[in-house]
């Protein structure tokens, strides 16, 4: 059995992530997605940037295809779905195609899969006993069943609820960048007097990332700035610098402790 160890080393530092979204149902609506929302949250927290999320059909060519494209960019990549024993669960065999690897089967899953199931039922699960030659299981407290990874790639359930579990349990042991730091000004006229001022803001702090939204039906805003980055001290710079060159009347910052505009 493997723990995290020194397999996570390479991403103990991840500074950039994708999410795969595989299963026809979300493209059809039978299911709305859960997990991808989880990870936009989490992801954020961790000071991990997300990078793109791509919503997959349960197309081996098109899985094969996102995880050549997400892998090579990306410092780690999370999937989710398409890891059960039915017909249409076809990312292992993706997985593994994306890597030019075959798939075997584990024995360790094999004895996990025939202790729980004693129904008679077991053969139809030992599809799942099935991953790319390079998979790595990994075990943690209080479950029967591994997470896996192949590469760079966190392959992860699509079930929600034990998609969460697994998911707390990686995050758990995986170190944390700074995270990201977010401050909010609210200007009171519209995006075409915010805009010269936001692109010069853009070239002078490259540390910085900016975000302009408007804000329909409001009386006391009509724009909603945002100022972001790793670096607090960046982030108070570029928003002093916003505020000294915005009109003073026009824009303003909801400081803690003071109604936030919603």
């Amino acid at each position: 059995m493997n723990s995290l160890g020194c397999s996570m080393v390479s991403l103990s530092t991840a500074k950039t992530a994708a999410i795969l979204l595989i299963g026809d149902e979300l493209l059809s609506a039978k299911v709305q997605d859960q997990n991808g929302a989880l990870l936009i949250v989490a992801l954020r927290q961790m000071g991990v940037e997300l990078t793109e999320i791509v919503v997959l059909p349960d197309r081996v060519d098109r899985i094969v295809e996102a995880v050549q494209r997400v892998t090579s960019r990306n410092d780690c990549v999370f999937s989710s779905g398409g890891i059960g024993p039915t017909h249409d669960d076809k990312t292992m065999l993706a997985m593994g195609q994306a890597f030019g690897e075959t798939l075997e089967r584990r024995a360790e899953l094999v004895d996990i899969i025939n202790t729980y199931h004693h129904d008679g039922g077991s053969a139809g699960w030992m599809k799942m006993a099935e991953v790319p030659t390079s998979c790595e299981l990994l075990y943690h407290e209080g479950t029967r069943w591994p997470c896996f990874k192949v590469h760079n790639v966190f392959v992860l359930p699509g079930i929600p609820q034990i998609f969460g579990r697994q998911f707390e349990f990686l995050k758990g042991h995986l170190e944390c960048l700074s995270p990201f730091v977010v401050r909010t000004l609210y200007h009171r006229r519209h995006e075409g007097v915010v805009a010269p001022i936001l692109s010069a803001a853009d070239e002078k702090f490259a540390a910085v990332s900016f975000g302009s939204y408007p804000v329909w039906g409001r009386d006391d805003y009509e724009v909603r700035i945002t100022i972001e980055s790793r670096d607090p001290a960046a982030v108070d710079a570029a928003t002093q610098w916003l505020l000294e060159h915005f009109e003073h009347d026009d824009v303003f910052e909801a400081r803690a402790g003071s109604a936030q505009p919603s």
